[in-house]
């Protein structure tokens, strides 16, 4: 399967390195290989996450990667990772268009 990572996801997680990084960059770089393979399995295994239950949308799966969630939709040939986000957050919600708007 093709992996496609949104806009919105890339800016968080250059944030989330930015934040580890500030305190221990080593923890940022072990953190973001943690989350590549962790993405990289999704694509080999798609619906190993567990169903998205705040979208009501059974394509829209999330996968825990330490305390952080990372919500990504499942399509024919097509992973695409939407957010990602530290776990103890308010869920994003549905915008009108279906895309996944933060808080």
């Amino acid at each position: 399967m093709k992996l496609v990572w949104s806009p919105e996801s890339v800016t968080q997680v250059n944030a989330i390195l930015l934040d580890i990084s500030e305190l221990n960059p080593a923890a940022a770089n072990r953190w973001l290989a943690k989350l590549l393979s962790a993405v990289e399995n999704i694509t080999e295994f798609p619906k190993a996450g567990k169903p998205y239950a705040e979208a009501h949308e059974p394509a829209l799966r999330e996968l825990i990667v330490g305390t952080y969630r990372v919500i990504y939709l499942v399509g024919k040939n097509i992973v695409e990772i939407y957010a990602v986000r530290h776990a103890a957050r308010r869920p994003p919600g549905r915008g009108l268009a279906g895309e996944i708007e933060d808080e």
